[in-house]
């Protein structure tokens, strides 16, 4: 880590809107679709048990909803309907199970999930969705492109002000050396890989720094994640963190001891400001 006086501001472009994928099945396709379409038809009705692990479904469609709240999704599990009319099944990431119908609309946060849903319906697997998803999507990334990992590292960078100082091209060459694609998300190995690729191609980092593990430890929410790192020097951090069966990569950012955390979480290379400040 080291420090660096630039931050990241605001951009009004979503992650979705970079995706140029021409599968009218793709869930950028089909939010787009959604800005055309004067009319929904009704939802089907939500399964009595999830598909899989057989827990009753708890949802009641009759509860109040607060428009401006943000609930969590575990995960999308299923899909119904032909373009533009595309239903994705949500399992939402609470207790007792809940599982709804919803249109992709309203599953902007997550559009990635509905493209692991997309996979399994192409391949045509004998497998369950839950299943197929515990062996397939459990590395970091494990999302549409599988680029979170180099995403976070490429936001660090350009916090330190060295903007495209690590790249797509590194990484496809680094793809080439592994021979995959890391279709399944990267692990804690993979990324240290990637570190000696990237000192083998003299990219000018300090690697002493970058080998070390600040933090390696479990932590139950985001408070005790801030708590824990504020004692960690200031600079910008590549975390991989995981919740259940999911795994994800993104930078914090640490200033000094009064300052509050902040992450990236994200890198948009097309846009002015591929970055965005959010508090973690």
């Amino acid at each position: 880590p080291a420090e660096s006086t630039e931050s990241g501001e605001e951009t009004d472009k979503e992650e979705w809107e970079n995706d140029d994928d021409t599968d009218p099945y793709a869930a950028a396709n089909l939010i787009r679709d959604w800005l055309t379409i004067a009319e929904r038809p009704p939802l089907p009705s939500p399964p009595e048990r999830h598909p899989s692990a057989g827990w009753w479904n708890h949802y009641n469609p009759e509860a109040p909803v607060d428009m401006e709240a943000a609930y969590a999704v575990r995960k999308l599990i299923d899909r119904h309907g032909e373009p533009p009319h595309v239903a994705y099944l949500v399992e939402w990431n609470c207790r007792p199970c809940q599982l709804s119908w919803e249109w992709p609309e309203n599953l902007k946060s997550v559009y990635s999930c509905m493209n692991q849903v997309n996979k399994w319906k192409a391949d045509d697997s004998d497998l369950s969705f839950n299943a197929l998803y515990g062996s397939n999507f459990r590395g970091a990334g494990a999302l549409d492109k599988n680029l979170c990992f180099l995403h976070a590292f490429q936001a660090a960078c350009y916090g330190l002000g060295r903007s495209g100082l690590v790249n797509r091209d590194h990484w496809k060459r680094f793809c080439l050396q592994q021979g995959k694609t890391f279709a399944d998300g990267v692990l804690a190995r993979d990324i240290d890989a990637f570190f000696i690729f990237i000192r083998a191609e003299n990219v000018l980092l300090d690697y002493v720094e970058l080998f070390k593990v600040y933090q390696d430890k479990s932590m139950l929410s985001a408070v005790l994640m801030e708590k824990a790192v504020r004692g960690s020097p200031p600079g910008y951090y590549i975390v991989h963190a995981a919740e259940d069966v999911i795994e994800h990569c993104f930078t914090l950012i640490i200033r000094g001891p009064s300052d509050p955390v902040m992450i990236y979480d994200g890198y948009h290379e097309r846009n002015d400001t591929p970055v965005i400040l959010e508090p973690l």
